[in-house]
């Protein structure tokens, strides 16, 4: 597990998106840019929303995981669990089956394997595309939209800053409270 970066997730889900109408001619593009869209039928991905699930764990990572023996020394991996949303719009005739054809892919395991590699966790139930076909201008435009969450782990290094020295003063005291003798020291 590693830093995953913005590039690799935008790449990793318009990979997926992309291979998922091989046997048609779908643009695939990113939402919010300058530009004309292209024409329908076309795809739209909007990634939001970065959050994180759960705590952080800290300790060694070794092949089974985090090592909690070796939780505390002076360089250690800190692993958080990320989940990032994606918003998938698909424009243009038949845009309902096209977008039922991407969620189905989800169980393809080439396409599983793919998330994977990027480091992606494909979502656990898959999304339920929703008919948001609407009147513009004179006609019907097709749109159907769904929402999908993918898993990813973030391990980044903290480095605790080690004590060189330390001083201090022994004080022992006498049974009824009273100091017996200080003694300054250095460690």
């Amino acid at each position: 597990m590693a830093f995953v970066d913005a590039d690799t997730i935008k790449a990793a889900v318009r990979a997926w998106l992309v291979s998922a109408f091989v046997a048609d001619s779908v643009a695939v593009i990113f939402e919010d840019q300058g530009g004309r869209p292209p024409s329908d039928p076309y795809v739209t991905i909007k990634l939001s929303d970065i959050r994180t699930k759960g705590g952080e764990h800290r300790g060694a990572i070794t092949d089974n995981g985090i090592d909690p023996l070796n939780a505390y020394s002076a360089s250690q991996p800190v692993a958080l669990h990320q989940k990032i949303d994606c918003s998938i719009n698909v424009y243009g005739a038949g845009a309902m089956d096209k977008a039922r054809t991407v969620v189905q892919s989800l169980g393809k395991i080439e396409i599983v394997e793919a998330l994977r590699a990027a480091g992606l966790a494909p979502p656990m139930a898959r999304p339920d595309p929703h008919d948001l076909t609407a009147l513009e201008k004179t006609s019907f435009r097709q749109r159907a939209q769904f929402d999908v969450s993918f898993g990813f782990g973030d391990v980044f290094t903290d480095t605790l800053p080690l004590i060189e020295t330390f001083e201090g003063t022994k004080t022992l005291y006498n049974p009824d409270g009273s100091v017996r003798s200080e003694t300054p020291f250095t460690a």
